[in-house]
């Protein structure tokens, strides 16, 4: 956070957490909150601004990124994305082992509809409206990749997606 504060950045979008239980409501959130949808409207809102979103592998990849990133090329909207990638859209997953704490999903060790896996290369996803993506799978290149995605943002003017692999040890 050190990393974007010193860059002097006045919004931070994020995922407001997914701690709704009725999976009805969680749905709804995800409608109401659609990261990939709203960020290039704040851009747009902000032009000025650096504008970076951060969200799950799921949030992103049923956001409508496709979308979200064709409106930012075509209105010239750079932002970056940092997609927190642990391979789950544990959204659904809460919302079920919640309303059904002693059903299927909770008693199998693999909870249908809920792991990403093998997990799609989110970062290709922004290369389709010329974006910059990056994959970073090592802690220890997370530095130098987020300033590469801001470099791609700031200096070159195109909206930047990295996707940050998040194994448990």
């Amino acid at each position: 956070m050190k990393l974007l504060a010193d860059r002097g950045i006045d919004y931070f979008f994020a995922n407001a957490g997914t701690d709704f239980t009725p999976i009805i409501e969680v749905f709804a959130k995800a409608q109401a909150l659609n990261i990939p949808a709203s960020t290039p409207i704040a851009k747009l809102a902000a032009r000025d601004k650096l504008v970076i979103a951060t969200e799950g592998d799921g949030a992103y990849m049923f956001g409508n990124p496709v979308s979200a990133h064709y409106v930012a090329a075509a209105y010239d909207l750079p932002f970056l994305t940092v997609i927190f990638n642990n391979e789950r859209w544990d959204a659904v997953g809460r919302a079920t082992r919640a309303m059904y704490p002693d059903g299927y999903a909770v008693n199998s060790n693999q909870e249908p509809l809920t792991l990403l896996q093998p997990s799609p290369k989110l970062e290709q996803v922004v290369t389709a409206s010329d974006g910059y993506g990056e994959r970073v799978e090592d802690p220890a290149e997370l530095h130098a990749a987020l300033e590469r995605g801001l470099k791609a943002v700031t200096v070159d003017k195109r909206q930047a997606v990295l996707n940050v692999i998040c194994r448990s040890s």
